[in-house]
């Protein structure tokens, strides 16, 4: 019994642990997008724009593939170059490669961008200012609702245990 208290902690503790992370990462994400609209803006090009593929196996062997908006782009801030290469903050979420292709179509190669670059630090660089998704979001949330709703079911279960 105390062997299978001790793996569903586990199993509660890294669940909690993931989900509070990705939401960690998702309202930083967010609070860099908020903080961005006071950021400064700069004539730029892209520079490169393509899709990433990337494939992967899950848990059970099947083959996944995955595509990812990709872009490079360059500007100018007090007479030096910088490059850059995130569309929006949070990160690009694999997904279809229709999905990917349409984000591109806003940026082909050679394409003047307007760039929006933090004046404390002019190499972070963004192309919107917005969060990329909510994917982060949703699975912190699901993690961890997880996460509690085995430590309950393990709770009441260890608790009836001990009833004589």
């Amino acid at each position: 019994m105390l062997v299978g208290i001790g793996i569903g902690g586990c199993f509660v503790l890294i669940f909690g642990i993931i989900g509070a992370a990705l939401l960690i990462k998702h309202f930083r994400a967010k609070k860099k997008a908020e903080e961005s609209q006071k950021w400064s803006s700069a004539a730029g090009r892209i520079t490169e724009s393509y899709v990433r593929r990337e494939d992967s196996t899950d848990s059970d062997g099947y083959p996944t593939t995955s595509y990812y908006p990709e872009v490079q782009f360059t500007y100018e801030f007090l007479g030096s170059e910088y490059a850059g290469n995130k569309i929006a903050f949070g990160g690009s979420m694999g997904g279809g490669q229709k999905k990917a292709q349409e984000s591109l179509a806003q940026y082909p190669v050679g394409k003047d961008v307007i760039v929006y670059y933090d004046p404390n630090n002019p190499g972070d660089a963004v192309l919107e200012r917005r969060v990329s998704g909510n994917v982060f979001l949703i699975v912190g949330i699901v993690f961890l609702v997880i996460s509690v709703c085995v430590g309950c079911v393990g709770g009441v279960i260890a608790v009836a245990n001990l009833v004589p």
